[in-house]
């Protein structure tokens, strides 16, 4: 049944991505390489993040599994900052 949680989480990050990309050829933004590669890494690191938490509350260690989403999250974050920034100033010239 475990499979069944990251199937449905899968489709909702799939699903989020694809909203993304729609978006933003809708506005008329084209990301360039590392754009992309920062988006991939700072996906890839919420997911493992998440995971690791489930997983830590699942083997009753809370503590765990907030700090691991804690570390995986902040650069992940810092990466869509990044994106974000290089975007608005590619946006305003």
């Amino acid at each position: 049944m475990e499979w069944f949680i990251w199937l449905v989480f899968g489709s909702i990050i799939g699903g989020l991505i694809v909203s993304f990309v729609n978006y933003l050829n809708k506005i008329g933004v084209q990301l360039i390489w590392f754009e992309w590669l920062l988006f991939g890494l700072g996906t890839l690191l919420i997911v493992f993040g998440v995971e690791t938490l489930v997983h830590s509350l699942a083997e009753f260690q809370p503590q765990a599994g907030w700090m691991g989403l804690l570390f995986m999250s902040v650069p992940a974050i810092i990466m869509f900052v990044v994106i974000g920034r290089s975007v608005k100033a590619r946006m305003s010239n």
